[in-house]
């Protein structure tokens, strides 16, 4: 079974040769030596066909089953092609547990449930939505979605994105679903991810410590001020890619760091990622968002002026996140140019909001 396939001691899929193979006569020729011990893989990804082959012993897909690959990150995710098409995501080792990904499944069926448009997991033979995968690495997490319709979001269709993010604002969770979820606090959300940042950053301590200085204060800073916030069940990376539109609908996505928390943090994660567009097409997108977002649930004043704050926090967050990543795809982004100017304005970010009485 694909679950014990890679169990540590055991070769990779696919990791041996062919008898009298040239590979074969030159390793009976050459001494090696191996690199494999445990604990010495960073990140596996699998075949095609040994995932077909795990979802079709894992989940109830009628028809003859294939796998593909369609992106690697802080997920690989596959497009699962049956009688009908689901894509399963299977988490990196460390980054979430099976607990997590059990609760983001509850979640989102119970908002569904409740009416607002979420692409939603699909419970295994098992009855759980999560699942786990044995690798070399460790035990990984894996859910199977079925698929969303729409393109991707654009521009022009914020309000869309607005409207669904109130919905999923207005949703009460059950309480045990509520009560397994991750916090998205201070912790996880700007000490944590400074800490990670830091590590990558081992060989320029000064870049370590103004960023862990900024960290540290603002969070001394804003922490009396979460009281009044609203609170709910959030998405965590809110942005225009995970969301697909169709005909008016937005329909959100990839809900891997959701968590309860701040709903004025997934506002500052959409407002963040606009950040790169000019400012009055910014200013545009914002504000049909924000009418979006109203149009169903009015935006209490707190939580209106936090929206600033929490670009912050959001960017602090991402440099930690990166940096998680770093030993799977590498570290050269951290050695750039472009990532020595993020420490001076995550700086200035922080003495604007200082002396605009934010914090």
């Amino acid at each position: 079974m694909f679950r014990t396939l890679m169990r540590m001691g055991q070769a990779p899929i696919g990791g041996t040769h062919r008898s009298g193979s040239p590979i074969a006569r030159k390793e009976s020729t050459l001494a090696m030596t191996s690199i494999w011990t445990p604990g010495a893989v960073v990140h596996t990804t699998f075949a095609g066909p040994a995932v077909a082959a795990f979802a079709a012993a894992t989940f109830a897909i009628d028809g003859s089953i294939t796998a593909r690959l369609v992106s690697r990150g802080f997920n690989d995710v596959y497009e699962i092609a049956g009688a009908r098409r689901f894509f399963l995501r299977i988490g990196q080792h460390g980054r979430r547990s099976l607990r997590d990904a059990e609760s983001e499944g509850q979640a989102l069926a119970e908002v569904k449930a409740a009416g607002a448009s979420v692409a939603v997991a699909v419970r295994g033979r098992d009855g759980s939505f999560a699942q786990p995968v044995a690798a070399p690495e460790g035990e990984r997490a894996a859910l199977l979605f079925e698929p969303a319709g729409g393109i991707e979001g654009q521009t022009g269709q914020a309000a869309a994105q607005g409207r669904t993010l109130a919905q999923l604002h207005a949703v009460r969770l059950s309480d045990p679903t509520a009560a397994m979820l991750r916090r998205l606090d201070l912790d996880s959300l700007v000490l944590r991810p400074a800490s990670w940042a830091g590590e990558v950053l081992g060989d320029r301590p000064d870049l370590a410590c103004r960023l862990l200085d900024v960290a540290t204060e603002f969070t001394a800073r804003f922490s009396p001020l979460t009281a009044v916030l609203g609170l709910g069940f959030c998405h965590g990376d809110f942005h225009g890619g995970n969301a697909l539109v169709e005909e008016g609908v937005a329909t959100l996505l990839d809900f891997d760091d959701c968590g309860m928390g701040w709903i004025a943090y997934d506002l500052a994660s959409f407002l963040w990622t606009c950040q790169g567009f000019e400012d009055d097409q910014r200013e545009a997108i914002w504000a049909d968002f924000l009418s979006g977002y109203q149009s169903v649930t009015p935006l209490a004043a707190a939580d209106r002026k936090a929206v600033e704050p929490l670009i912050l926090v959001r960017e602090i967050w991402a440099l930690g996140a990166w940096a998680t990543g770093a030993p799977h795809w590498g570290d050269s982004w951290f050695r750039s140019e472009d990532f020595a100017l993020r420490i001076p304005a995550v700086e200035e970010r922080f003495e604007r909001l200082l002396a605009a009485g934010l914090i």
